[in-house]
């Protein structure tokens, strides 16, 4: 699947916002999937009143376990990030809301994921 979508951390002194583009979520077995990260982000730090220009986010591959929770719903998550929502009847597209407490921020949003051909 094609992933677009942003985020947004905050935390004490900066605040950053990611927007995932041409992201890929494979679905690798019936438990388990994996989310490749692409895209830019924006940080600005509030001490100082800076924003950085925007910059192309560090690709990182997320190994994730998948769990069914019935009636189109669904789960991702590496024990840090949880991605949960629904898959289209078809299989066609996936919307999720984005969830990660890794690191110095926590991190909120809202993604779609739509099949590739």
């Amino acid at each position: 699947y094609r992933v677009q979508g942003l985020a947004m951390g905050m935390a004490t002194d900066s605040n950053r916002l990611l927007h995932f583009a041409d992201a890929t979520l494979t679905i690798t077995g019936t438990t388990t999937a994996s989310l490749t990260t692409e895209g830019l982000e924006v940080v600005h730090t509030v001490s100082t009143e800076e924003v950085t220009r925007p910059s192309a986010l560090a690709s990182s591959t997320r190994n994730l376990t998948l769990a069914d929770l019935g009636n189109g719903r669904l789960s991702l998550t590496d024990g840090t990030l949880v991605l949960e929502g629904f898959i289209t009847p078809d299989q066609e597209q996936l919307f999720l809301r984005l969830s990660d407490a890794g690191g110095s921020e926590q991190q909120l949003g809202l993604l779609m994921a739509t099949r590739l051909p």
